[in-house]
């Protein structure tokens, strides 16, 4: 063993130099792994710093799209909300001025393509622009997108028809009209479209439309466009007997008393429910009956006293009121020339006074006929009531009613019950 040396004297010469090697790799090594995370932090911290500017100015952006204080210079800042591009597109079609109106609506519907109203408003701007192909393309776009709603079918249907799409309109407005929306307004456009002729508007509805349209017509008074319509209905097999009863109490209420009879199929000298068996559906070639116990009677259909069969009708004065009754009536057709015999039958039960109730029979659509039976008061079982009369030219229609005029005796309020049943009309010349 050498004594005295140092630990340099044990290390050979090789081995010293590979340490000093050994060193200056670890030191570059170091130094690379320190440039790279000083270029990481430096690019996160860039990142953040863009992120933040951003951030910000999206914030500011997004604020004053909120607040609507903006015009359109600002439109580039502003392109991402679409909401302030539309504001700003509305303002331009409201200003007329076609090119922003587009640019504007460009920019909505390239960051909202569902927003159907933007759409249509962009096609409509473009056919007012002079671009109809553009308009149309947008018009299919927006009805495809829109089957499924409703929600801009009316918009949708009048830019159609601005640009002369008529089946599109057609076949909006029958959906519209199913669906129940912008009913009066769909109708309204159908009867234009085809100059108020209402087989037009007929051939081209739904089937299940077509009562929907005879009922806006008979709303708006227009009787031959809605008999037009019913004989639609009949060719195409959709009767409707509540609509018919219904147009024939207008036709009646006009007296177009034939018009109404071919519609029902009513013949002449019908008694309709003569014995009152079925409840009457109180319009039409039917008994037309008002109950108004404040007025003193009462008007009812019952059971148990009926001559014949299981009903009558009943009307039950109260003893408060000098009463003018009339409110027990049908409007039956009749043969103009012809001479007939109503029979009917009645009961009474205690009538007061000297004006009793009475059966009577007059012209409708033409005056020249009144006839009346007897007044009767007191109690009476069933008796039979007969009136001969000759139809006047030109009348279609007779008034059969039940009557009382007022009194005009101290003792002028009425008190008590008449029945009456087996009404009928025969002919006998």
């Amino acid at each position: 063993m050498v004594c005295g040396g140092g630990l340099d004297d044990w290390i050979p010469d090789q081995a010293r130099n590979d340490g000093k090697d050994s060193d200056k790799g670890l030191f570059m090594a170091l130094k690379k792994g320190w440039m790279r995370r000083v270029v990481g932090r430096v690019v996160v911290s860039a990142g953040l710093v863009w992120l933040a500017l951003w951030m910000l100015e999206w914030g500011l952006a997004s604020r004053m799209a909120a607040s609507g204080a903006y015009t359109p210079k600002m439109a580039q800042t502003l392109a991402a909300f679409p909401k302030a591009m539309a504001r700003l597109g509305a303002a331009a079609w409201v200003a007329r001025d076609m090119p922003q109106t587009i640019r504007f609506y460009r920019l909505t519907v390239s960051r909202d393509p569902l927003n159907l109203g933007a759409w249509l408003t962009l096609a409509e701007a473009e056919e007012q622009a002079g671009n109809p192909g553009q308009a149309r393309e947008i018009l299919t776009y927006v009805h495809q997108q829109g089957e499924r709603t409703l929600r801009w079918t009316w918009s949708e249907t009048l830019l159609a028809l601005d640009l002369e799409e008529y089946d599109r309109v057609w076949d909006n407005l029958n959906r519209l009209i199913k669906a129940q929306r912008h009913t009066n307004d769909a109708l309204q456009l159908a009867h234009a479209l085809s100059a108020g002729e209402p087989g037009g508007v007929a051939a081209r509805l739904d089937t299940a439309n077509l009562g929907v349209y005879l009922s806006w017509l008979m709303r708006w008074g227009w009787l031959d466009a809605a008999l037009a319509v019913a004989a639609e209905m009949d060719r195409q097999g959709v009767p409707d007997s509540a609509l018919r009863a219904g147009l024939a109490h207008r036709l009646l209420g006009r007296k177009q008393v034939p018009e109404a009879m071919a519609l029902l199929g009513v013949p002449p000298g019908q008694v309709t429910h003569p014995g009152f068996e079925t409840e009457s559906a109180g319009q039409g070639f039917d008994w037309r009956i008002s109950s108004r116990p404040d007025k003193g009677w009462q008007v009812e259909r019952v059971t148990g006293t009926a001559r014949q069969g299981s009903h009558a009708m009943a009307v039950a004065f109260s003893g408060q009121k000098n009463s003018s009754f009339a409110h027990l009536s049908q409007i039956v057709p009749v043969t103009p020339g012809a001479t007939y015999a109503l029979t009917a039958w009645w009961k009474g039960e205690g009538l007061t006074t000297d004006r009793g109730p009475f059966i009577e029979v007059y012209g409708y659509d033409r005056k020249g006929l009144h006839i009346k039976g007897p007044e009767r008061v007191g109690t009476w079982d069933w008796e039979k009531v007969s009136l001969d009369f000759s139809v006047p030219d030109g009348c279609h229609a007779v008034v059969v009613r039940l009557s009382r005029r007022p009194s005009r005796k101290l003792d002028n309020k009425i008190e008590g019950r008449v029945w009456v049943d087996d009404f009928r009309l025969e002919l006998l010349s």
